[in-house]
């Protein structure tokens, strides 16, 4: 079990902006916040950090070394979360592809698999 994932960025508001959108399909809030950044989970038993980092030297791409994407489990019914989804704005990935989970990309291309 993984306790936590910390991740730079370039602009935790934006960042957390984005989360407060998807945080209801996780069941997740934000439970910890400070200067530079905040955490997202249910709890502090397993969550994901965001830092802001100044002077990043490169731009993400997930198909460079490190990350591709985070696969995060949702209790909600696939069609509740198309739902919140567009109510909010969030484009969905690979729709061509009729994927079983759903996958979505915060602003600096972070991708998310919402798993079912």
């Amino acid at each position: 079990m993984i306790n936590h994932v910390e991740i730079y960025i370039l602009d935790w508001k934006n960042e957390e902006l984005f989360w407060k959108k998807i945080n209801k399909i996780f069941d997740f809030r934000i439970i910890d916040k400070w200067k530079n950044g905040f955490s997202v989970g249910m709890d502090f038993s397993s969550y994901i950090s965001f830092n802001e980092i100044k002077n990043a030297n490169e731009n993400y791409k997930r198909v460079n070394l490190g990350i591709n994407h985070l696969a995060v489990k949702t209790k909600l019914e696939k069609e509740s979360v198309l739902n919140i989804l567009l109510k909010e704005g969030i484009k969905t990935l690979y729709k061509e592809k009729n994927e079983h989970n759903i996958f979505i990309e915060n602003n600096w291309g972070l991708k998310i698999e919402i798993v079912f």
